[in-house]
């Protein structure tokens, strides 16, 4: 910030700034380095800056100020991107862009009460007369991202003989296979509505479309919703159709126990992504889920006389051939090609379509990321290096 007013300062037309903008344009442009430069988790959306905002004001409120301090901004920055996004945060609010650059000479180092004169390495001791206020030390645990050397010696202290998931992603995705599940069970009752007009009874509810539509005769239609018929033990979620190259990484989970999904997935190396002793995260491109779970092979290792475009065609597959049901749900950005269609066909089933934009962009960055365990002791200690 004292960068900028001192740009301002050399700018004789230059506007006014305004403070609160300023920590604005600070939450803003560290988001867009942040996603620029790195592979991260989290997914700040306009949404979850401004609720950043809004906690940096109850936070600034509370300390009875009116211009946020930089301790308040980097617990706001934690709050919602965890604890890289708050370390980054603090390194741009320290970043001063402006240097007499022109000026040649030997320069002072100056810190908090300490000074360290030209052609020295030891701090002297020093009295700032200009400071107004007091400082008062506070702590905040924010822990670094690991360096490349950590990663590597994380990777290789990886035992082979132990891998499991995260349970709150678990339990994340279970809810979203059930909530697609019933989503694409509606769409199909939606498409058998009967419309009638209205006379003793309404029915399941006024039906507004076809009422509106024959307004001119002054009619009342209901809609009569038929039964539900079938259910739908297989959903497929494609995040990433276009790109294998991106996801090496091809595998089917078994359930622990019976409130779980049998998941077959592709999706980025987790080894390229250690985050933490025995914790890998990685990025699904697609997945299924089958619930009730039983054991079923590994589609991407099953022998077929199919020759398939890419993974998502595979796992679609796959679907279609454990599926029990006559229907699958199929949640992808495009509709399924007439390949696959061709597939479900030949199968004996039917393909529901749910678009992928139906869902929010933060849910699907959410339930896109994933990390792999290295054991179930593991989970003791993971939740401190994913930042939930």
């Amino acid at each position: 910030m004292t960068g900028k007013f001192e740009k301002e300062r050399y700018d004789p037309f230059a506007e006014k700034i305004d403070v609160v903008a300023l920590v604005k344009d600070l939450f803003r442009e560290t988001r867009d380095q942040f996603h620029e430069n790195r592979d991260q988790a989290i997914d700040l959306s306009p949404g979850r800056v401004q609720r950043a905002l809004a906690f940096l004001r109850n936070l600034t409120v509370s300390d009875d100020r009116l211009v946020p301090s930089l301790f308040d901004i980097v617990v706001a920055a934690k709050g919602v991107g965890g604890n890289s996004y708050a370390l980054h945060m603090l390194k741009c609010a320290r970043y001063y862009p402006y240097l007499p650059v022109e000026m040649s000479g030997p320069f002072l180092s100056v810190g908090i009460d300490k000074i360290v004169l030209p052609d020295e390495s030891s701090a002297h001791t020093a009295v700032n007369l200009l400071r107004d206020f007091s400082f008062v030390w506070q702590y905040l645990s924010i822990k670094p991202d690991p360096t490349d050397l950590q990663k590597k010696k994380y990777r290789y202290s990886w035992d082979p003989g132990g891998m499991c998931s995260h349970v709150p992603e678990d339990e994340r995705i279970e809810k979203f296979n059930d909530h697609v599940r019933n989503k694409a069970l509606s769409m199909l009752r939606e498409d058998l509505v009967v419309s009638e007009k209205f006379t003793v009874s309404v029915r399941d509810g006024i039906d507004i479309r076809e009422t509106l539509t024959k307004w001119y005769t002054g009619d009342i239609y209901v809609k009569e919703l038929p039964p539900s018929r079938g259910a739908m033990d297989m959903v497929v979620i494609l995040f990433d159709a276009d790109h294998d190259e991106l996801y090496p990484h091809k595998a089917t989970w078994f359930a622990e126990h019976d409130e779980e999904s049998t998941l077959t997935f592709y999706s980025t190396d987790p080894f390229d992504n250690m985050i933490g002793p025995g914790v890998a995260r990685s990025y699904y491109g697609g997945l299924s889920l089958l619930f009730p779970p039983r054991p079923v092979p590994n589609i991407f290792e099953l022998e077929t006389n199919i020759e398939f475009k890419n993974n998502a065609e595979c796992l679609t597959y796959g679907a279609l051939l454990f599926s029990e049901e006559r229907r699958i749900a199929f949640v992808a950005k495009n509709k399924p090609g007439v390949r696959l269609r061709k597939m479900a066909e030949s199968l004996k089933k039917h393909i529901v379509w749910v678009p992928l934009s139906t869902f929010s962009s933060e849910t699907l960055k959410k339930l896109r990321t994933f990390h792999v365990l290295n054991g179930k002791h593991v989970r003791s200690w993971a939740a401190r290096f994913i930042g939930e």
